[in-house]
């Protein structure tokens, strides 16, 4: 009943706009080897980030994002980084006008939009670049959109990058050897968790048990956990023979689930249906990936799939104890890096808090995907919770989870009914 209550004050609830807030602090990207086309230098970062961190890390190393300005340069763009996965954020953006420019406010003179993209909606103000099919296409992405990194344009050779020595792909690292580990890893200082759940999201995996505090953990190395991730059917591809990068890897076929964060390697292609976006479940053994802070999978296998859904009603258990609460989900970025979610209660600006545990079912991915990709600009999230003090009805709660979640705006209502005729009285004729 309870369940049925909370769902029933989700579909009524509206809601104005949601603060998409940036959490401050520095990123660290892993990045590819600097290469140079007519005495300009190029670099590939790699690393789920915003637009506006990918502007400001390309600035803090001397360079701009990379606007490619002819055919020729962007043809040497692809060719040379075509063996990475995913959309990476490029320096071309719109104006206020509708017009697209370059870093330095110049109108656009070369171009390379898919068919789609270029008529997209004038909201659609920033640019990607993806290599699926060797041609270097530029994307049309939304203001607050997330990409797998970026890549950013030198007028003289950087600075090197700190990079991650390789473990000749997959073999057993040896703990005792700190020069498997490179600068960053061996000062830093963090909680290893000794243990892996058995199921669990990959945003957690990567974060909170892999790489906690950018650090790899390998007391973790080669755990075959079940992983529930982000995928697209548009990334999956097969591995070319003589494949440098990947071709080492137990699989013929890699999909991505958490961007070039964590790579999946198949034996099978993996039939994850047609949908844009869908939450996947696969097992297979965890390793240190290739790139700088990076996790792959290998030896996977599909354990289940589904389509992201903009609303969702998960089937939870009765329980006294627990305390079910409602709101606006707010603060996407604490969803993706910390597990946190945050809701705003009502109109006055209240928000409650929780961390969702291991998130084994990937609801967390399944909002941050909706979010990511304006399939709906507001979510009434429902979450039931365990209150740390029993007598504080509105004080913290624990062992979180989503109860499920819709987009108001969608809700398909009825039409009016009639009045009803009063007692007594006998309903209106209709006209002849």
């Amino acid at each position: 009943m309870r369940l049925y209550v909370l769902w029933l004050c989700l579909a009524i609830y509206t809601m104005g706009s949601v603060a998409q807030d940036a959490i401050p602090g520095t990123l660290t990207f892993g990045t590819t080897t600097d290469t140079e086309f007519e005495q300009k230098f190029y670099r590939l970062y790699t690393g789920f980030c915003s637009f506006e961190d990918a502007a400001k890390t390309a600035a803090s190393h001397g360079g701009t994002l990379f606007a490619p300005l002819s055919k020729d340069e962007n043809d040497f763009i692809t060719k040379q980084f075509g063996n990475y996965v995913g959309n990476f954020f490029i320096g071309i953006t719109r104006n206020e006008a509708g017009q697209w420019i370059t870093p330095d406010g110049k109108a656009v003179v070369f171009q390379n939009w898919s068919a789609m993209d270029n008529v997209s909606p004038k909201e659609q103000i920033r640019a990607m670049i993806k290599f699926d099919n060797g041609n270097g296409i530029w994307v049309a992405t939304m203001p607050d959109a997330k990409a797998s990194g970026f890549i950013a344009k030198f007028d003289q050779k950087p600075k090197p990058q700190p990079t991650l020595l390789t473990n000749n792909y997959g073999m057993e690292l040896d703990e005792e050897k700190p020069t498997e580990l490179n600068q960053e890893e061996k000062t830093a200082t963090p909680i290893a968790p000794n243990e892996l759940p058995g199921a669990l999201s990959a945003n957690i995996l990567y974060t909170k048990y892999l790489y906690p505090n950018g650090v790899f953990n390998l007391k973790l190395q080669d755990k075959t956990p079940t992983i529930s991730g982000l995928a697209q059917p548009s990334t999956i591809r097969k591995i070319d023979a003589g494949d440098k990068l990947w071709g080492a890897y137990q699989g013929k076929y890699l999909m991505p689930i958490l961007g070039d964060n964590v790579i999946c390697f198949f034996d099978e292609s993996p039939d994850i249906g047609n949908a844009p976006w869908s939450i996947v479940k696969v097992k297979g053994v965890v390793k240190r990936g290739p790139q700088f802070k990076q996790l792959v999978v290998e030896n996977a296998y599909l354990t289940g799939s589904r389509k992201v859904r903009t609303s969702r009603r998960v089937i939870v258990s009765k329980n006294d104890s627990y305390v079910q609460i409602f709101g606006r989900l707010n603060n996407l970025n604490n969803i993706i890096n910390d597990n946190i979610i945050e809701i705003q209660i009502g109109a006055e600006n209240e928000y409650r808090r929780c961390h969702i545990g291991d998130d084994p079912e990937g609801f967390a991915l399944e909002l941050y995907a909706l979010k990511l990709n304006g399939e709906t600009t507001n979510l009434a999230v429902g979450i039931i919770g365990v209150l740390l003090d029993p007598e504080d009805k509105e004080g913290p709660l624990t062992r979180c989870r989503i109860a499920g979640w819709l987009d108001p705006s969608k809700i398909k209502r009825g039409p009016e009914k009639p009045p009803t005729a009063e007692k007594g009285n006998k309903p209106p004729t209709p006209p002849k």
